[in-house]
C-alpha cells in the first residue's frame, strides 16, 4: 500500500513536472534557483496568487497537522513555478496544496528510510525534468520543506 502511495505521488509530481505534456524551460527570473544556490538561501515568498483565493479546509487542516502553513505552501508554489513543476502558472491554491500534500508524504517516506532525496531527484529527472530543476526542488525539500514536516500519526 505504501508503494502504491509513493507511485501515485511520483506520477502526480511527474504530471506537474511535465506540465501535463507541455515542455517549457524554467523561467529565467529571480525566483529560479540556480545549481550553486546554498541550502541557506531563502526561497522568495510570493503573496499572489494564493493569498486571496479559497483553499480546501480539509487539506489545509491536514497540512497544518503536518507542520506546513500557508507561507510554506506559497514558498513551495514559488519553487514549483520557477522550476517547471507547476501545471499552470500562477499555481492555483488547489494545485499548490495538492503538491504540498504529496511532498508531505514523500518527506515522511524519506524520514522513514523508504525513499531518498537523491532517489526523488533522479525520478524527477527520469520523468522529464532537467537536472537543474530537479536539483532545485531537492535542495528546497531537503533544506526547508521536509525539516518542517511533522511525523505522521
Amino acid at each position: 500500500m505504501r508503494r502504491l502511495a509513493i507511485s501515485a505521488a511520483v506520477a502526480a509530481v511527474a504530471l506537474l513536472l511535465t506540465g501535463c505534456g507541455e515542455s517549457a524551460p524554467a523561467p529565467a527570473d529571480d525566483t529560479s534557483i540556480s545549481e550553486d544556490a546554498t541550502l541557506d538561501d531563502p526561497a522568495p515568498v510570493v503573496d499572489e496568487p494564493l493569498a486571496d483565493q479559497a483553499e480546501d479546509p480539509d487539506t489545509t487542516e491536514y497540512l497544518a497537522a503536518a507542520g506546513i502553513d500557508d507561507v510554506m505552501v506559497k514558498r513551495l508554489a514559488t519553487i514549483a513555478e520557477a522550476n517547471n513543476y507547476a501545471a499552470t502558472i500562477p499555481m492555483t491554491p488547489d494545485g499548490a496544496q495538492s503538491l504540498a500534500v504529496r511532498l508531505v508524504d514523500v518527506c515522511r517516506d524519506i524520514a522513514a528510510g523508504e525513499w531518498t532525496y537523491e532517489g526523488h531527484e533522479a525520478d524527477d529527472i527520469s520523468m522529464g525534468g532537467t537536472p537543474a530543476q530537479a536539483g532545485a526542488m531537492r535542495r528546497f525539500m531537503q533544506a526547508t520543506y521536509c525539516p518542517a514536516v511533522q511525523p505522521g500519526k
